[in-house]
């Protein structure tokens, strides 16, 4: 009776465990080249109708740059800047919802 209890314990300890979601080759090749910026500030994440998308905060928006936000294929889906009308696909994301993942 013992050892069944162990085996139910063991087995739902192991499935209630988060799993981290995997990154591409290609998003982490990107993240590794922002974070050599001398500039990089952050990279966060944050889910958007189910995907999870990548905000590279490279801190270029202090001196009037774009930083881009990828989805999980590397694929740019929106962007932000200082000097320009926040485009709209911008609005879909919670000022609040950014989860930081590094920081410099």
């Amino acid at each position: 009776m013992k050892f069944l209890l162990f085996i139910c314990f063991t087995t739902l300890a192991f499935t209630a465990c988060k799993k981290e979601e995997a990154i591409s080759d290609c998003l982490q090749a990107k993240f590794e080249e922002m974070k050599a910026l001398p500039t990089a500030l952050s990279i966060r994440k944050q889910k958007v109708h189910g995907e999870t998308h990548y905000w590279l905060n490279s801190g270029v928006l202090l001196s009037e740059g774009v930083e881009y936000i990828l989805d999980g294929n590397c694929d740019t889906v929106c962007y932000t800047c200082v000097d320009c009308r926040p485009p709209a696909c911008f609005s879909e994301y919670k000022t609040d919802g950014w989860e930081v993942i590094w920081e410099k």
